[in-house]
């Protein structure tokens, strides 16, 4: 299950600031519970963490440092969500769905819905999904025939997908697979099945739930955890784990019969689950080396996750301690161009960029890496505007908004040197000075604002044309008959703008310094 914002991209050259963004990412063993959305769908994958809320919000949390595994940006809203290896799906309430994430096997390639999808399932390189009609659609990897649905493609209610096979089950009681390896074979034409998993380790089999609720297996060897109380409702097996949701709610699980699996961490992870208020629905995952993650929903739509192989720190509707930006102001460098700025203390950040999402008359305008200002290239002289800004971690969860910048709009001379709002006097760059060698060159100096700057990046007429090292910057790529406006951001090690200033030189008789 996955979240989706709007994004909207702009036309003009930006005039001012870069900043570096930092945020931190770690795996912590325990229990992480979601308190803050109620969950109608989930999906725990082997790179995010995702639900779909009663309200159709899709949002989904990470630890990778890149948006991969987030989904787009849309304004939709959805009704299911799955994660398979490297890849997410969701439907959405019109039926269609939306893939992210890689798509090295055409993982992404989703089909256009003829009558709507209302169902899905992802494994590791593939995807399945179930239509209004009872008919299949399946995409992606195809290496053991597992997209390759029978020809006889009516009256599915239900879908399962392993890594190298496919499976669902008919109107009739029937389920039937598609695949051309074991065990799917062995499943084929089985009749009662209520749930079904092929073990995440595919060489060990499969187990179900029948009718009756009771277990049932096909094992290629019997050192699989099993499972001998009930009736049950879902099964799901880690290889590790084995884990049966019974018809009260309860969970009961036992691990592998084997020594590896019997570490103080995997008992403690049992005794977890075991102890939590009766759920809806579960999931569990197998990582590296024993390590296992288990994500549940409670009866009243809560999201429970477990493990030390968790995929994200932060769970999907988690309120999280994130930076707030202050001090918004904008400054006007035509009737159509403005440019937002903002101060945001990042001091207590570390590890992977993040990025700030622009809300203008609370409309999403701009979501982007490694910006502390945003150039708003639809702007209007005499149009009021209300502008927001929030911090966006690399999980994809978002920070609280900004207070408001009201603009008027009732701006009578606009130009370069129109502002709204004044910067502290401690984040000017000071001592700016122009020497001009020539009809093609001139050089900018300034004072350095403190030891600690890392670089200087300049900006001329808003485009970015250097990073150098030390206060001052040689250009020789001008001409005697137009005028420039310098922007110099000073970035400190840290990676946050320690000051800046700006210059305008005239043509060759002249310039003008503030």
């Amino acid at each position: 299950m996955k979240y989706i914002n709007a994004i909207k991209s702009s036309k003009v050259q930006r005039f001012l600031m870069a900043i570096m963004l930092v945020v931190n990412a770690c795996i912590i063993f325990g229990q992480k519970n979601a308190q803050a959305a109620d969950v109608a769908d989930f999906a725990l994958g082997e790179h995010n963490i995702c639900i779909v809320t009663t309200e159709g919000v899709l949002e989904c949390t990470t630890n990778e440092a890149v948006g991969l595994y987030l989904p787009p940006d849309t304004d939709s809203r959805y009704i299911a969500v799955a994660s398979g290896g490297a890849h997410s799906c969701a439907i959405t309430d019109s039926g269609d769905i939306t893939c992210w994430g890689a798509n090295n096997f055409g993982q992404l390639d989703a089909p256009v819905a003829v009558s709507p999808f209302v169902s899905i399932s992802a494994s590791e390189g593939h995807t399945c999904a179930l239509d209004t009609n009872g008919q299949v659609s399946c995409w992606g990897l195809n290496s053991n025939g597992q997209t390759d649905v029978p020809e006889d493609n009516s009256d599915f209610v239900k879908l399962y997908t392993g890594t190298n096979g496919s499976c669902g089950t008919k109107t009739s009681g029937i389920t039937v697979c598609w695949s051309d390896t074991w065990p799917y074979d062995r499943i084929d034409g089985e009749e009662g099945i209520i749930d079904l998993h092929v073990m995440q380790r595919e060489g060990e089999g499969a187990v179900w739930v029948n009718e009756q609720g009771v277990l049932r297996y096909f094992l290629s060897y019997g050192s699989v955890a099993r499972l001998d109380d009930g009736p049950y409702t879902r099964v799901r097996s880690n290889g590790v784990m084995l884990c049966g949701l019974k018809t009260n709610g309860d969970m009961d699980c036992n691990l592998r019969n084997r020594d590896f699996a019997n570490t103080s961490i995997n008992r403690a992870l049992l005794a977890s689950i075991e102890a939590l208020p009766p759920l809806a629905d579960f999931d569990t995952h197998y990582e590296y080396d024993y390590h296992m993650s288990f994500c549940g929903v409670d009866l009243d739509r809560q999201l429970h996750c477990f493990g030390d192989a968790l995929p994200a720190d932060r769970l999907p509707g988690e309120e999280g301690d994130l930076p707030v930006a202050t001090n918004l102001s904008l400054s006007v460098y035509g009737e159509n161009v403005a440019e937002l700025l903002w101060n945001v203390d990042l001091s207590g950040i570390g590890g992977a960029p993040g990025q700030f999402r622009v809300y203008r008359n609370g409309e999403v305008v701009s979501q982007a890496f490694a910006n502390a200002s945003y150039l708003d290239r639809d702007f209007e002289i005499g149009v009021p505007y209300v502008y927001e800004v929030s911090y966006i971690a690399p999980d994809g969860m978002e920070g609280p908004l900004s207070e408001p910048l009201a603009v008027n709009g009732a701006f009578s001379n606009p130009g370069t040197d129109s502002v709204i709002g004044t910067p502290n006097d401690d984040t000017v760059l000071s001592g700016i000075e122009v020497s001009r060698y020539g009809e093609d060159s001139l050089e900018i100096f300034w004072d350095r604002p403190s030891s600690s700057i890392r670089q200087y990046d300049i900006y001329r007429n808003g485009e970015l044309v250097a990073s150098v090292p030390g206060p001052s910057y040689f250009d020789n790529q001008i001409n005697a008959t137009n005028a420039y406006q310098y922007t110099i951001v000073a970035i400190n090690n840290s990676g946050s703008i320690q000051a800046n200033g700006f210059t305008r030189v005239e043509s060759f008789s002249g310039l003008q310094c503030f």
